[in-house]
């Protein structure tokens, strides 16, 4: 067989070109299938947080102590103490009492930033254990090692917790319990 040169070059030119071309809508298909399949959105069931997403915050309060104040600051406690708030942010929940108790256990600085405001927590290792609200009785069970720097500390330890948690309206009386006992009970046996 004898052929042309040049339609032979021609043939394998547009042998060349169709080639290409397949190969080229193949590989657009398959990338718009494989984007389509992983932009997909992910069902979530209720209550959960993808990785990517950053959970809401909600703003409450922590009581610490204006220590030898008198009262002027906020509510007298203890050895002419008074406990006063502060703001702090916690990941927005139905169970905000719990965040909230667990947030102001996990300061560990004895005093909050420049205030000056005291934390009668901060040589504790407490863990929040349980918290529970019936009838308006918020019973707060804490397990770890209770330390205190004397008798002062004991009712600032009471007043922190028991304002932390009256600040929301369903709790209007306050048990504190720490490793199964009351708070009243540990400070007593000093």
């Amino acid at each position: 067989m004898n052929t042309n040169p040049t339609k032979r070059i021609i043939y394998i030119l547009v042998a060349v070109i169709l080639v290409t071309v397949i190969l080229g809508a193949f590989t657009y298909w398959y990338l718009k299938r494989s984007t389509s399949i992983t932009t997909k959105p992910t069902p979530i069931s209720s209550g959960q947080v993808l990785e990517s997403e950053t959970p809401s915050l909600t703003t409450v309060s922590i009581f610490l102590i204006a220590q030898n104040d008198n009262g002027k600051a906020g509510k007298l406690v203890g050895c002419g103490d008074s406990v006063v708030a502060v703001e702090r942010q916690v990941a927005s929940t139905d169970a905000i009492l719990k965040a909230t108790i667990e947030e102001l256990l996990s300061m560990k600085d004895q005093f909050y930033t420049k205030s000056g405001l005291y934390n009668a927590y901060y040589q504790t290792d407490l863990k929040l254990a349980n918290v529970n609200i019936e009838n308006g009785v918020a019973t707060i069970k804490l397990t770890g090692t209770f330390s205190s720097s004397g008798t002062c500390d004991d009712p600032r330890f009471k007043a922190q917790v028991e304002e932390t948690a009256k600040q929301f309206p369903t709790v209007k009386e306050v048990k504190i319990y720490i490793n199964d006992k009351t708070i009243e009970e540990i400070t007593s046996q000093k």
